[in-house]
């Protein structure tokens, strides 16, 4: 664990405190205790986990609150707005990114608008990722089949990623002043600003899809798109979800930013993990969607 307050750049943590119940950390700690020492209308404009320690899922085992509040469509107005997202939060932009990039829109991923039959062609879907602090774009794939059940499959290509290289309108992803944008070379987004400021980029396990030098600055990165490719499969007439593969990989930017500590270190993003949520549909629901 990086810490500007500690002897040593690493340090070994256990899994459980790193992940879920928290690592002290002294300079949180420090810099809490020097905040609470200032004087009324002093205090910067600085914002701290609300948690004591470091750890990636503080709080979120058994939490109703972690991902936030949502707002969607029922559907009771038009069918078209099943599940689609209007706020997050109690708002409908968040304030991490520009533009589009920061529109609070798509499916939060358990309810879509029924899309009917026999379509010739199927738009991309939107789904808004909390943990990003944004929505992602999945393309549509092909024809998909689960216990006999016909649907659709979506997947996540590079324009989630791009940082306004080959797409412009992924420009908005950047979270640097402008005239700084493009910031990172394609493949990973800054969700910094969407976790207190702590240098975090996300991108897809083992750098898929990603500029090559994300792979060749680390060892043991193998992108394998059977493996670390975001799938989303839906059943468009119901728009009920069939099966999901959820992948991203979380990675912190590490480099030497004028402390002492970081003297040095090369500027280099350094996995961390990756996670996959995963669902499929169950027999029992596949059977009474073949006679809808």
């Amino acid at each position: 664990m990086a810490n500007n307050l500690a002897t040593f750049l690493y340090e070994d943590v256990p899994v459980r405190e790193m992940l879920f119940d928290g690592h002290p950390d002294l300079l949180l700690t420090t810099l809490r205790d020097l905040l609470g020492a200032l004087p009324p209308g002093t205090v910067p404009d600085i914002s701290l986990p609300p948690w004591e320690g470091f750890g990636w899922f503080v709080e979120r085992n058994e939490s109703l609150t972690y991902d936030g509040t949502f707002q969607m469509g029922t559907g009771t107005d038009n069918r078209i707005n099943t599940g689609v997202m209007r706020q997050w939060n109690n708002a409908p932009q968040v304030p991490n990114y520009r533009g589009i990039c920061g529109q609070v829109r798509g499916s939060a991923g358990e309810v879509w608008p029924p899309m009917g039959r026999n379509l010739d062609s199927f738009p991309p879907l939107n789904l808004f990722l909390p943990d990003l602090c944004s929505a992602i774009s999945l393309r549509h794939e092909r024809e998909f089949t689960v216990h006999g059940l016909d649907g659709e499959l979506w997947v996540g290509d590079a324009r989630n990623f791009d940082n306004g290289h080959t797409i412009p309108e992924t420009e908005c992803q950047c979270t640097s002043p402008v005239d700084q944008c493009p910031f990172y070379r394609p493949g990973v987004l800054d969700v910094s600003e969407c976790k207190f400021g702590a240098p975090l980029v996300v991108s897809y396990p083992h750098f898929y899809l990603a500029h090559p030098s994300y792979r060749t600055a680390v060892t043991g990165m193998n992108p394998d798109r059977s493996k670390h490719e975001f799938r989303f499969a839906l059943h468009p007439f119901s728009g009920i979800p069939m099966t999901a593969n959820g992948r991203i990989q979380y990675n912190m930017h590490l480099r030497d930013n004028g402390l002492v500590l970081f003297q040095g270190v090369p500027d280099i993003i350094i996995p961390a993990f990756w996670i996959e949520q995963r669902m499929v549909l169950t027999e029992n629901i596949a059977d009474d969607l073949k006679v809808s």
